[in-house]
This record gives C-alpha cells, structure tokens and sequence, in this order.
C-alpha cells in the first residue's frame, strides 16, 4: 500500500501547540508523528466511545 498524505492545517490552542511541541522534543519523535498519533488515537478510541453516548 503506498503512503498518502493530506495537507492539514489546523488553528489550535496555542497551549496545546505548545505541549505538543515540548512533547515531541522530550520524545525524540517529530511534531507530525506526535500529531497523528493523537489524532489516531482520538479517531480510534474517544470518538467512538462519544457517539455512543450522543442521541
């Protein structure tokens, strides 16, 4: 499967940008990989678990 990419450009709370940031740094990973993982995490197991409770 070949990769693909998607320009995203979100406007974000400046607090967050900046743990986002200082957690990339403090774990070596890039800003883009710390951003996906939370977005994948959000999307696989908090959005799920809010639709259920949302009628």
């Amino acid at each position: 499967m070949s990769a693909r990419t998607k320009k995203f450009t979100p406007e974000i709370d400046a607090q967050l940008y900046d743990e986002l940031i200082a957690t990339a740094k403090k774990s070596g990973h890039t800003q883009r990989y710390v951003l996906e993982e939370a977005l994948r995490y959000y999307l696989h197991n908090v959005g799920p678990v809010s639709a259920l409770g949302s009628s």
